[in-house]
């Protein structure tokens, strides 16, 4: 009965890191919280997350293209999975992966590259959350919080984001601008 009970245990934990069952190959730990399992149980949470069966094979063929171990394509599904449960485009991070692979970049550097893309995502959504706040929706939430990304990855400041929208001024400088992600805010000044 003890015996069960901790295989019940494991079951609502995750698995312990390391241990996967005769010898599938086990994804890495990607941090707190975040369980290990074969690339089919990562396909399927990937399909939970709502991911499409083309988005995940198309990521897949990116990291059969680059070499990746299965681990390693479970880590890559897995992030975005992540990214679309938590409302980031996830296109975004396959066009990331492409251009790595495209450039002959890699695993951990291909990998490295998304987990700082995925946390510039999150930055850009929330900086395109406040602007919604504040009165100044996007035409397009995803469209909007790439075009962000693009602006925070290129070195553009999270002030002079803000400034550019909520002035109607270009960022300048060879950055994207931003402010064409977003409607004017029809609340006085």
């Amino acid at each position: 009965m003890k015996r069960w009970m901790a295989v019940g245990l494991l079951v609502l934990l995750g698995w312990p890191a390391g241990w996967t069952p005769a010898g599938e190959p086990a994804v890495g730990r990607l941090g707190p919280g975040r369980l290990t399992g074969t690339l089919e149980e990562v396909r399927l949470q990937a399909r939970a997350a709502g991911l499409s069966q083309d988005r995940i094979r198309q990521a897949e063929q990116a990291c059969e293209d680059a070499g990746f171990s299965s681990s390693e394509t479970a880590r890559v599904l897995l992030l975005l999975a992540r990214a679309r449960v938590a409302g980031l485009p996830d296109r975004d991070l396959l066009s990331k992966l492409r251009e790595g692979v495209a450039k002959r970049a890699g695993a951990d550097a291909i990998l490295r590259a998304l987990d700082r893309r995925t946390l510039t995502l999150r930055r850009a959504a929330d900086l395109v959350d406040r602007l919604t706040l504040e009165g100044f929706p996007p035409a397009d939430r995803l469209t909007a919080v790439e075009m962000v990304a693009d602006a925070l990855w290129a070195g553009a400041e999270t002030s002079r984001i803000l400034r550019s929208v909520r002035e109607d001024r270009p960022l300048g400088g060879g950055l994207p601008d931003v402010r064409i992600a977003f409607r004017r805010s029809k609340r006085p000044r």
